[in-house]
């Protein structure tokens, strides 16, 4: 039986340093009307701001996540969520995993997406892995998304695209419920 009374919610969570990820999921959020939840570290003084992307870097290379401003969505809350993340050294951003860390993710419907420069490595695999307890809607991954104006809009189109159709998937399964 069709159920249309029922709310459907999604929420785009998302870590980005230059834009490029936060590009895929402002498309995300506006093309789905998701909610956004966008993961910040936690930047207490001036001089760890100016010196944020070397030292972010150093907490990759000796896998300390970094702490991460509050934040207001809880994530049992939505039936869709998508997880974006750049890739650093061939996996997911430090500040994501803080996030996952902190948010036991189970028996949620998710979708993951990330943004790379050189290879995306082996990030969304071990994102699928990190998220076990929970079904995989859809993978994928974008090369310098911003890059080249020429391009932005065709990756734009490919984002919507990808996450129209997971989107009205899901919907149509919980609707039939």
């Amino acid at each position: 039986m069709l159920n249309l009374n029922k709310k459907f919610k999604k929420l785009v969570v998302f870590y980005s340093r230059t834009g490029n990820t936060s590009f895929l999921a402002h498309s995300i959020a506006v093309s789905i009307e998701a909610d956004l939840l966008e993961i910040k570290v936690d930047c207490e003084d001036r001089f760890f701001e100016i010196f944020k992307n070397r030292y972010l870097n150093l907490l990759s290379i000796f896998s300390k996540p970094p702490k991460l401003l509050p934040y207001n969505k809880k994530l049992k809350d939505y039936d869709l969520i998508f997880l974006g993340t750049p890739v650093w050294s061939g996996s997911y951003a430090m500040p994501f995993k803080t996030f996952l860390k902190e948010n036991k993710i189970k028996k949620k419907k998710i979708a993951l997406f990330c943004s790379y420069s050189n290879k995306i490595g082996k990030c969304l695999y071990k994102l699928k892995k990190r998220l076990s307890g929970n079904e995989i809607v859809g993978i994928i991954g974008f090369q310098d998304p911003l890059m080249f104006k020429e391009s932005q809009e065709i990756m734009k189109n490919k984002i919507i695209e990808w996450s129209s159709k997971i989107s009205d998937d899901i919907r149509k399964k919980i609707n039939n419920k």
